[in-house]
């Protein structure tokens, strides 16, 4: 089955300022879809697109989001300050992370849950470091021990909630005391004790509530 799945990179060509660095993502990219298809258990395809966007912030120059099982949306900004140098650190790491998702989504789902978001979230932000190496993003590790208690406190009554707010938990709510990026830290954080069994790719597959038990 493995041998009939492509991870197409479609790299979209009309934006002027993107086109010249696509030669550069391509040679990026090839090495980490060649790994990722080892070592994950794809059932499907996937299609994986590459477009400009406008990035306000420099941790983002490149950046992903994997809406369903079939289709990975990466998307990049050559005017940030610094780009060159930005890609080849962020890209890798990236495309890792989503293809996570992706495959994730094909077996069992991204998660409706915040427990499950954090987990889904946990794992791709693991699976950065078994693919690409270097040391963490910031953002997932940049609270303290003494604000992910406090974090967990506030999200433990949500944890099995499907009405949970996606926005407050991964972008941040002032009125609520939820920082940016704190769903992201808390998974990162919730998921380490299994990592340390498992790697994260064997981990793809497994379901939110075995790993949070």
């Amino acid at each position: 089955m493995q041998k009939d799945i492509i991870l197409k990179l479609h790299l979209l060509a009309a934006d002027k300022q993107l086109r010249p660095y696509l030669p550069i993502i391509q040679k990026l990219a090839q090495p980490v879809l060649k790994t990722v298809k080892k070592l994950l258990p794809f059932k499907e395809s996937v299609d994986i697109i590459v477009y400009r966007y406008h990035a306000p912030n420099p941790d983002f120059a490149t950046t992903g989001y994997t809406p369903t099982g079939n289709t990975l949306l990466l998307y990049s900004d050559p005017a940030q300050k610094g780009y060159k140098k930005l890609l080849p650190e962020q890209l890798p790491k990236v495309l890792a992370h989503e293809l996570h998702h992706a495959r994730r989504w094909q077996g069992p789902g991204y998660g409706k849950t915040l427990g499950e978001a954090l987990v889904t979230e946990g794992l791709a932000a693991h699976f950065e470091e078994e693919i690409a190496g270097g040391q963490p993003s910031h953002f997932y590790v940049q609270f303290s021990a003494k604000e992910l208690g406090r974090l967990y406190k506030l999200a433990k009554s949500e944890l099995t909630s499907e009405s949970y707010k996606y926005n407050d938990w991964f972008f941040g709510n002032k009125a609520r005391k939820i920082p940016s990026h704190a769903g992201y830290g808390l998974g990162y954080h919730l998921t380490s004790q299994a990592i340390t069994k498992k790697r994260p790719s064997q981990l793809v597959l497994t379901k939110a509530g075995q790993i949070l038990k």
